[in-house]
């Protein structure tokens, strides 16, 4: 289970670093009562300077920052971020994340129950 360090420095937030990759997604515990159909909260902690990927995929996922600035590429349009800001990636539109300095993004999907129904899919460039 990642937790959400207190401080950006000291033990907390190494723990945290430790246990998720740079850049991908860190999956919380998740408390709803439907198992494995729970809706995905995760962490995703971006480096300073990281350009990701376009990709996309069937499902639709909603982002808050905690941390950092950046920029969202949505499709055609393109959206800067930043701390207490939130944002959504439409079902089957394209994103790419950059972070002008490191980023911390809490986002909650619904993959989960596509995975389970068979229906989830995804596409990287």
């Amino acid at each position: 289970m990642a937790s959400v360090p207190k401080t950006r420095s000291g033990a907390g937030r190494e723990e945290f670093c430790r246990r998720m990759d740079r850049g991908n997604l860190a999956p919380l515990d998740r408390v709803a009562p439907f198992g494995r159909t729970s809706p995905i909260f995760s962490f995703q902690l971006l480096p300073q300077g990281l350009r990701s990927s376009p990709h996309r995929a069937t499902d639709a996922t909603m982002y808050s920052v905690a941390e950092g600035t950046g920029k969202a590429r949505i499709g055609a349009a393109s959206f800067s971020f930043e701390p207490k800001d939130c944002f959504v990636i439409p079902s089957w539109q394209p994103v790419s994340l950059e972070a002008k300095d490191e980023c911390v993004l809490l986002s909650y999907s619904d993959r989960s129950a596509q995975v389970a129904l068979g229906i989830w899919r995804e596409q990287r460039s």
